[in-house]
């Protein structure tokens, strides 16, 4: 018992520590102005994903080629490899362009699948929807050399290859035991774990998937990504909080507010939670029905806080989806 609660203390301070140390961290990077706050975070990072595409290959090697493809739409600024793990490894290139015009360009260019389409009218193949998460298939014969000869810009190298592979657990305690304190023990333990640039990226890109896929009719929709995946205590492989408003910006602009024309608005006659739960079954069919890449949709609509629980195949993520904080 003594054991034990001598561990407890040593734990205590070592959790008191650890909170004053980031918290001298963070007040002395804010006052270098070194880092963002989490507006501009946010922000930064949802102009990150307009501005990137995540692109299905055969394998990293094909990276010089779509390069080179790509770039015929505008400036690729930075480029990551990844791997989803499926009955077989499938390979991904998450590419960011310089401005979200470019990336818009080479998503508009993109074609959809003819084999999966063409019987949609009989009720069979699949739905022609537009997104971010493309695949490159095989140059046609003669178009390959034709191509590399138009490239104009130098190919830059990837930035990470198999980026969202974790540090293996032998590797992970070799680094460990090889630490001189326990202080740096933690370090090592958060710096070799922690959600990496790829990953907060991807999440992004999976909030921005469904936010398009609503701004048709809700223009001020906002899906953003809280918790672990923004707060600097995510890991690899960590789940993707997302909360949904359809009424994001609305509020705070000021020019909306004194204009005298006023959008006529459905009136809800139910309370607001059973109202929040009917969107989020209607969002749940949306997305079950036409987003690429979502699959085993759940609805947990009784829950405290009406959740949808969704697998994203195309950049291997567990997602909660919410649109009230009740």
């Amino acid at each position: 018992m003594n054991t034990l609660m001598r561990r407890a203390q040593q734990l205590h301070h070592w959790r008191t520590y650890c909170i004053k140390q980031c918290t001298a961290a963070c007040i002395e990077a804010a006052a270098r102005g070194n880092r963002p706050n989490y507006e501009e975070f946010i922000s930064n990072r949802h102009q990150q994903a307009q501005r990137s595409i995540v692109v299905q290959v055969s394998s990293e090697k094909s990276y010089n080629e779509l390069y080179n493809y790509c770039s015929r739409f505008g400036r690729i600024i930075t480029a990551h490899h990844y791997c989803v793990q499926h009955e077989d490894e499938l390979h991904y290139m998450l590419l960011e362009y310089a401005s979200p015009g470019e990336a818009t360009a080479a998503i508009d260019s993109s074609a959809y699948n003819a084999e999966l389409s063409t019987n949609g009218g009989a009720g069979a193949g699949g739905i022609p929807v537009r997104s971010p998460f493309l695949w490159f298939r095989a140059a046609a014969a003669g178009k390959r050399s034709q191509a590399k000869l138009s490239a104009n810009h130098k190919t830059i190298p990837l930035a990470t290859i198999d980026g969202t592979r974790p540090l293996g657990q032998e590797h992970l305690q070799t680094l460990l035991r090889g630490a001189e304190s326990i202080e740096q023990q933690l370090q090592l333990l958060y710096e070799h774990t922690r959600l990496n640039d790829l990953g907060v990226r991807m999440r992004f890109l999976a909030a921005l998937q469904v936010q398009q896929a609503v701004s048709g009719m809700f223009p001020d929709a906002r899906a953003q990504p809280f918790g672990s995946s923004v707060n600097g205590f995510g890991r690899m492989g960590c789940d993707l909080d997302l909360i949904l408003r359809f009424d994001s910006d609305t509020i705070a602009n000021g020019q909306r507010e004194l204009s005298r024309l006023v959008y006529h608005t459905k009136e809800n006659l139910s309370n607001g939670r059973s109202q929040t739960q009917r969107q989020m079954e209607c969002i749940g069919d949306i997305m079950h029905l036409f987003l690429p890449g979502i699959c085993h949709v759940r609805r947990i609509l009784q829950a405290r806080v009406p959740i949808i629980k969704y697998h994203h195949e195309h950049l291997d993520l567990e997602v909660d989806l919410s649109m009230s904080n009740l």
